[in-house]
């Protein structure tokens, strides 16, 4: 946490603390309570009152925000709190990668203008930059989905890793970095006109299609995507290229009450349409064995209709589409090419560990809780929307995160800024150096330490009880960075071995030597 404060007090960040338990109310005003799903954990109080334990603090802050400042002239406002958040993840792994509890950094950024907000934004990357190198962490910045937290530009923050859920590409010549889920191209138009028959181009051998579903408030339309067969449809990017809050996959067995009355057809642009899909009049238009399979899903006589039959249909032209879609939709692999104009480099795939998210949110929240200041008249006579950010850290991911990509056989690595303890001093003792005499020799060792920029960094392992070979053991598995042993050395002539965790190196030095070694590996 100190790294923390420092880097968000260089940046004229405020800390503060916000309440956990949430009402519904401030939810419901953002359309959040119905869209967060089933990770809320949301509960009644005696009186039938709904609250939840907060996941995320956007409609607390702005509602703080929005009834204590009224004039430009009190921005920008940076706030930020480090506190536990709740989340009801189902699958939590790998102890404190991804759990249900977990202690969160979240900044939430106020600013008159756009311009403003993307300068907070830069600045705030760029804080957070210092934090994963002061940390020693390989880590990289990518594009990203903003979720259901909104807005427009959106990175995250991840820690190279291969145990970790996300799949990172980046550019082996121009080095943009995304997220697979948002990588992809922003292609999309109207196709007026199809060179061919639907039923040609979703019998086709080499192609595959995909019904989905695409919400938007209240609003449901079904989109059938078709797509080279090898090819895997991006929900994300579907998203995002519709404008839509949601994309499903309607699966085989789903059904509908009734024939839809529109269903839209997009194909994805990596189909050479040149190459021409017509079906020979001649040709028995009987449906395909995997659409024959899905079928059977439902009973036939039933008089719903499944998501198999949809396509069949369109494909047989009795359910003519209402519009025709060309767009890139297809998930992105390592090894393809960039998606970057101009750019003739190839994506590289990596895993990544998220552990910072930075959103610029715009006027998403501040409308829907209507934060206003004023502004100058010359700018406008009506008091203005407050533009946004909010900017996430994983405290406890970090700390896993860490443990995951620095260790050995023999326990954990911690770097030297976010160990428990920087030095362990372990005396041995025996017959000719009884532990009355080594723990005051440990003791000198430790005030000299202390003395020298260590205050609190430093440990003495007291166990006499347990042998040599188990405190030194226990030592190299806690990971601290430096471990001083008086031991024999010390009894023959006064040296103490110095144990270098990350190097495995030992060295022999005489005490007033230790403080100017331990800096100098840092």
């Amino acid at each position: 946490n100190s790294i923390i404060d420092r880097e968000m007090r260089s940046i004229h960040e405020q800390k503060l603390a916000m309440p956990v338990l949430i009402p519904s109310e401030l939810w419901r005003k953002t359309g959040r309570w119905d869209q967060m799903g089933p990770e809320m954990m949301r509960m009644k109080d005696r009186k039938g009152s709904q609250f939840c334990l907060g996941p995320t603090h956007e409609e607390v802050i702005t509602d703080l925000v929005r009834t204590t400042v009224s004039s430009f002239r009190q921005l920008p406002l940076r706030l930020y709190q480090t506190t536990v958040k709740y989340r009801d993840e189902l699958r939590p792994r790998y102890g404190l990668i991804r759990g249900r509890e977990f202690l969160m950094k979240d900044m939430y950024s106020f600013d008159a203008t756009r311009e403003a907000a993307l300068k907070t934004y830069d600045e705030t990357r760029a804080a957070y930059s210092r934090i994963f190198e002061a940390l020693g962490l390989d880590y990289a910045i990518a594009d990203a989905d903003s979720g259901n937290i909104g807005g427009s530009n959106c990175q995250e923050f991840h820690i190279i890793s291969s145990i970790g859920d996300d799949v990172l590409l980046r550019c082996d010549t121009c080095k943009h970095t995304a997220n697979q889920e948002k990588s992809g191209t922003q292609l999309k138009s109207r196709l007026a006109v199809f060179p061919g028959t639907l039923g040609a181009l979703i019998r086709h051998p080499n192609l595959r299609s995909q019904l989905c579903t695409l919400a938007t408030g209240s609003q449901r339309r079904l989109l059938l995507v078709v797509l080279n067969r090898d090819h895997e449809v991006n929900l994300f990017h579907l998203k995002s290229l519709f404008g839509a809050d949601d994309a499903q996959f309607v699966k085989a067995d789903d059904v509908f009450p009734a024939m839809p009355g529109e269903v839209e057809v997009c194909i994805d642009t990596s189909i050479d349409l040149s190459m021409g899909f017509m079906l020979d009049d001649a040709e028995p238009q009987t449906e395909s064995p995997e659409l024959q399979h899905e079928s059977t899903l439902v009973a036939a006589q039933s008089a719903d209709i499944n998501s198999a039959d949809v396509v069949e249909r369109v494909g047989r032209g009795e359910l003519e589409p209402s519009q025709m879609h060309l767009a890139d939709v297809r998930v992105r692999n390592g090894g393809d090419a960039c998606t970057q104009r101009g750019c003739d480099g190839h994506l590289v795939a990596s895993r990544g560990i998220e552990a910072g998210h930075i959103f610029y949110l715009g006027t998403k929240y501040s409308e829907s809780l209507n934060a206003l200041v004023n502004v100058p008249k010359e700018i406008s006579s009506a008091p203005k929307l407050i533009e946004m950010g909010c900017f996430g850290l994983g405290v406890t991911r970090l700390l896993a995160a860490i443990v995951e990509t620095s260790h050995d056989n023999h326990g954990i690595i911690w770097p030297a800024v976010v160990a428990p303890y920087r030095v362990m001093i372990i005396p041995l003792a025996n017959r000719d150096q009884p532990e009355d005499f080594v723990m005051a020799k440990a003791a000198e060792v430790y005030a000299l330490l202390e003395a020298s920029g260590f205050e609190g960094d430093v440990v003495i392992d007291d166990r006499f009880s347990e042998s040599p070979g188990y405190r030194m053991n226990d030592a190299r598995f806690l990971g601290l960075p430096f471990v001083v042993v008086l031991g024999k050395s010390f009894r023959a002539d006064g040296t103490v071995e110095l144990q270098i965790r990350r190097t495995s190196q030992k060295l022999n030095l005489q005490i007033p030597e230790l403080v100017d070694a331990i800096r100098a590996v840092g």
